[in-house]
C-alpha cells in the first residue's frame, strides 16, 4: 500500500549494485513490490521517503543491502495520469518496527541535485546589467566548472520543453545587477527569483518563477544517470497541448453586494474599492494579461514618481526633464534654466497625471508630446511625422521613455469586476497566514501534500459537465475534486 490513494503504479529501482546476487544485467534491483510507504516532496531539492518491508533481514543483511549514497530511481504514476520521475540518493537509513508488518527500513532520499544547492558560487563583474536568464546561466556554468566527482552535470535545454518543463523561461529582456560573492547556490537563485518577480516599474518581469533540477536519467536505456536538467518556469503555467506554454486559468471574481447576504470567502465587508483584499484567494498577476496586480503596480510606480516632484526653486539649476510643483500644478522643464517661473511656455510644459494617448503611425507629433506604446510612456524628442521606423521603443532619436505619466487607468481597477489570473505560489510565504484563512491555489501540485497548506484547483469553468476527460478517473469526477465555480451571467465566484 502507499500513502496516496491515487497512486496507480510505483517503480523503485536500486541502482549500481553490480556483482550482488540477484541484480539484473545493469546491476540494478527492482524494489517496486517491497515498499509499504512512499512520500514525495516536490520542493527544491525534491526528496522521497520510502519505508521498506525489511523482515527477515531484507535490505539489512540480505542482498541487496541498501547503503548510504546508493542511488534510487523512482517513477510514480497517479491514476489521473501525472507522472513523477527522478533519481534520488540515500542519505539516512533508519530501522523501525511497523505494527502488523514487522521490521521496516525507513530510507530518506534527497534528490541527486541536493549538493548543488549547497555549493558556493562567486561572480561580480559578469553580473552587471544582465537578465535573470543570463544570471542563472552563469550560476549553472560556475557549478559545472567546479562540480565534485559525485555531483551531476547540469543542462539547460536551449529550447524550453513545455511537456517536461525543462529549460529556462526567465525573461531575457530584463537588466539588473547580480553581484554574488561567496554565496550559496540556493541563496543566489532565490535572489534571481526575487528580482524577476519585482514589478515592471522596478525592473522585473512581475513573474513568480519556479526553479529546481530534474533528473535526465532514462531508466529504459540506462543513460544520462549523472545529468540533471534545469526547470525554470512561471508559476501556474502548462502546455496547452499544442506546444504553447499558457497561463491557467483566468477567472473573474466579483463581490456580491452586502444586501444579497451571499458573500462567500469574504474577509472584509468594509469596502468594495479593493476587491483583492476581500477574498481569501491569493492571485498573482500575469505580466502580459493586463491583470489587476500588474496594472496597479504600474499605476502606483508612475504616481510615486509624479508625486515626488519638489517645489520649484528660483535658485535651482534645472535640466530638461526635471519635474517641479508650482501653485499646486506639476511642470516639466523643457530647457536648462534658472529662475524661469512656471508656467512659462518657453521653458516649462504643464503635466497632468493622465494616461497618454497611444502612439499612432503617420501621426504628426510635436517635441515634448507624450504617448504610450506597449504599456510604456514616451516623450517626443523632436517634431516629426510618425513612421514604423521611429516607433517608440525602437528608435531613441525620436522618443525617450518617461515614468511620470501613468500608462494604465486606475479607475477600472476599482470597479467590481477586476480580472484575476490564478497563478499562485505553491508553498509561498503567505500560505496559512491571516489566521489560516489565506489559501494558495497551485496548479503545479504534482501530489497532494497534507503537510503544505495549499489547495489544488483542478479546473475552472461554469459547467461541471465540461470537465476534460483527462481530469476524471474512469470517466467519473474524482472524490474531493476541487473546481472553482463561476456564474457566467455576472462573473460571480460561487465558491469551490
Amino acid at each position: 500500500m502507499g500513502t496516496f490513494a491515487d497512486l496507480d503504479d510505483v517503480h523503485v529501482i536500486l541502482k549500481d549494485h553490480s556483482g550482488d546476487p540477484g541484480a539484473d544485467i545493469n546491476g540494478n534491483f527492482d524494489l517496486s513490490t517491497k515498499w509499504i510507504v512512499i512520500e514525495y516532496r516536490e520542493e527544491a531539492p525534491q526528496s522521497v521517503r520510502i519505508v521498506f518491508n525489511a523482515d527477515y533481514g531484507r535490505f539489512l543483511t540480505r542482498t541487496p543491502v541498501i547503503k548510504k549514497r546508493d542511488r534510487i530511481y523512482v517513477r510514480i504514476t497517479e491514476k489521473n495520469g501525472h507522472i513523477t520521475e527522478d533519481v534520488f540518493h540515500v542519505r539516512r537509513i533508519k530501522r523501525k518496527r511497523i505494527p502488523g508488518v514487522g521490521m521496516g527500513l525507513e530510507v530518506l532520499c534527497p534528490h541527486q541535485s541536493e549538493n548543488i544547492w549547497k555549493k558556493t558560487i562567486s561572480f561580480k563583474k559578469r553580473g552587471k546589467r544582465i537578465s535573470g536568464n543570463r544570471a542563472l546561466e552563469i550560476v549553472v556554468n560556475d557549478l559545472n566548472a567546479n562540480r565534485g566527482t559525485e555531483d551531476p552535470t547540469i543542462e539547460i535545454p536551449a529550447i524550453f520543453n513545455t511537456v517536461t518543463k525543462v529549460g529556462s523561461r526567465f525573461d531575457k529582456n530584463t537588466a539588473n545587477n547580480y553581484f554574488f560573492e561567496s554565496i550559496k547556490t540556493e541563496a543566489a537563485i532565490e535572489e534571481i527569483k526575487d528580482i524577476e518577480a519585482q514589478p515592471v516599474e522596478g525592473g522585473g518581469s512581475f513573474e513568480p518563477m519556479y526553479v529546481r533540477f530534474k533528473s535526465k536519467y532514462n531508466h529504459a536505456t540506462g543513460t544520462d544517470l549523472d545529468i540533471v536538467q534545469l526547470q525554470a518556469f512561471e508559476q501556474g503555467f502548462k502546455d496547452d497541448g499544442f506546444g504553447e506554454f499558457i497561463n491557467i486559468p483566468s477567472v473573474t471574481l466579483v463581490h456580491p453586494t452586502i444586501e444579497s447576504g451571499d458573500r462567500p470567502n469574504i474577509k472584509s465587508l468594509d469596502s468594495e474599492e479593493d476587491p483583492e483584499q476581500g477574498t481569501n484567494l491569493v492571485a498573482i498577476g500575469d505580466k502580459t494579461s493586463g491583470s489587476f496586480t500588474r496594472e496597479w503596480m504600474l499605476y502606483v510606480g508612475a504616481k510615486d514618481t509624479f508625486d515626488s516632484a519638489r517645489a520649484w526653486s528660483p535658485t535651482a539649476n534645472y535640466k530638461p526633464g526635471h519635474l517641479v510643483k508650482q501653485a499646486g500644478l506639476t511642470f516639466e522643464s523643457k530647457t536648462s534654466n534658472i529662475n524661469q517661473v512656471p508656467p512659462n511656455a518657453t521653458h516649462w510644459s504643464a503635466r497632468t497625471f493622465t494616461k497618454p494617448a497611444p502612439w499612432i503611425n503617420l501621426t504628426s507629433y510635436t517635441k515634448h508630446d507624450l504617448v504610450r506604446n506597449n504599456d510604456i510612456a514616451y516623450k517626443a524628442l523632436k517634431t516629426h511625422i510618425a513612421s514604423a521606423a521611429d516607433e517608440p521603443g525602437l528608435d531613441d532619436t525620436f522618443w525617450i521613455r518617461v515614468s511620470f505619466p501613468p500608462t494604465v487607468d486606475y479607475s477600472p481597477l476599482t470597479n467590481n469586476k477586476p480580472q484575476y489570473w490564478v497563478n499562485a505560489l505553491g508553498g509561498a510565504k503567505h500560505a496559512a497566514t491571516n489566521n489560516a484563512k489565506t489559501v494558495i491555489v497551485d496548479p503545479n501540485v504534482i501530489i497532494d501534500d497534507p503537510l503544505h497548506p495549499r489547495t489544488p484547483v483542478w479546473y475552472v469553468n461554469t459547467d461541471p459537465s465540461l470537465i476534460p476527460a483527462e481530469l476524471k478517473v474512469g470517466g467519473n469526477i474524482r472524490d474531493a475534486f476541487r473546481m472553482l465555480v463561476i456564474d457566467p451571467a455576472n462573473g460571480n465566484s460561487t465558491g469551490l
